[in-house]
């Protein structure tokens, strides 16, 4: 793996672990039993393996870029 493609990529999973935290944080609240938090934090990991991905098109576009 070239040094470009593994700073993108230990970007990205930053990018994961803190949007999964973010979500965590925020669905905590949403939290009833067990299996109503499995759900919730299911899609709290969900939303965090996507949501860089969608920053990263915002953001290319913002400033002009083409992907």
């Amino acid at each position: 793996m070239s040094k470009t493609t593994l700073k993108v990529v230990s970007w990205y999973l930053a990018g994961i672990l803190v949007t999964f935290v973010f979500q965590c944080v925020v669905r905590a609240y949403q939290c009833y039993g067990i299996g109503g938090c499995g759900l919730t934090f299911a899609k709290a990991f969900v939303w965090a393996l996507v949501w860089p991905a969608s920053w990263i098109v915002y953001l290319a576009g913002l400033l002009g870029f083409t992907l």
